[in-house]
């Protein structure tokens, strides 16, 4: 299905071939070159105006903001032999984070460091990493108090958008995974695993990922409207980002680190794809053009049966 907001792009090579099409040009008896409005325009004029209308701008999505990096926080540098704690903590409030709460855990082998619109987590390669970002509310209670928050925007939203860039990756594994809670403790996840040698992106790409695309963590009971795999996106109490390296279980100490940097760009949150796909700027303007010689087509008939 093709979202709302979308329609007007999408068709618009049929629509332009009907609109061609209704354009006929004659000579008078005068010699005087004229506009003929043949009946394929008159026919598309109705869907024209509907596409203008639809293509106008996008979806009225209701965008839910999860983090857009731009409060400072770090660097956040994971524990050093010997190792007398297993993660370092950092807790900090500030605006433009949900839940006005954001928790960084970095384990041995990772720092994480944010601030200008941008989370960078640099990871030693060839060790047991792991960084991760959690937004659960103040004091860790759950998002909207412990209620839940909707992130499907009252039924506008379908899934996440933010950037995602890789660098420097020449060993081993880098992976990233996105976790979420419900108010009912049903959990979903969506991993993208990235391998030295294989393509690995260059600079920051923007990424949408669909409620779809999620896997249910164990067993799950929601269901209904806002519900995917078993979870309700209506009633997200807890999320959590996390880049770790999945294949490596042990710690070597390395004096000379070789670092592969992970950058998650901003803003991060829950949003439509119609929403995160602009319209050509052009396409309103086209679609005013046709539907304004078909509106001229219609006087001229009016006029003439008068």
């Amino acid at each position: 299905m093709v979202p709302a907001s979308l329609a007007g792009y999408v068709c618009l090579p049929r629509w332009a071939a009907i609109a061609a099409s209704g354009l006929q040009m004659k000579t008078s008896e005068r010699g005087a070159v004229t506009m003929d409005i043949s009946s394929n325009l008159k026919r598309a004029l109705p869907v024209g105006v509907v596409l203008l209308v639809l293509s106008s701008g996008p979806a009225q999505a209701a965008p839910v903001l999860i983090d857009s990096f731009t409060t400072s926080q770090g660097p956040v540098v994971g524990p050093v032999p010997p190792f007398t704690i297993p993660v370092t903590e950092s807790d900090l409030t500030g605006s433009g984070i949900l839940g006005g709460e954001r928790e960084v855990e970095a384990t041995p082998a990772s720092t994480v460091q944010i601030g200008g619109g941008s989370a960078t987590f640099t990871m030693e390669q060839g060790n047991p990493s792991d960084a991760n970002l959690i937004w659960d509310g103040p004091i860790s209670d759950g998002l909207g108090l412990g209620a839940g928050i909707d992130l499907t925007g009252n039924f506008t939203n379908d899934g996440f958008s933010f950037g995602l860039g890789i660098s420097g990756l020449t060993t081993g594994t880098v992976a990233e995974e996105l976790v979420l809670y419900d108010v009912y403790g049903n959990g979903a996840t969506n991993t993208a695993t990235f391998t030295a040698g294989a393509p690995v992106t260059s600079g920051v790409l923007d990424v949408f990922l669909g409620f779809g695309e999620f896997a249910p963590i164990g067993t799950t009971t929601a269901t209904g409207a806002g519900t995917f795999a078993g979870v309700d996106f209506k009633a997200i109490t807890h999320i959590e980002l996390s880049i770790f390296d999945p294949t490596t279980s042990t710690y070597t100490l390395i004096n000379s680190p070789n670092l592969a940097t992970v950058t998650f760009q901003g803003p991060f949150e829950a949003t439509s794809l119609a929403a995160s796909v602009p319209v050509p700027a052009t396409l309103p303007l086209f679609l005013s053009g046709i539907a304004g010689i078909g509106l001229f087509g219609w006087w001229r008939e009016r006029a003439a049966e008068a």
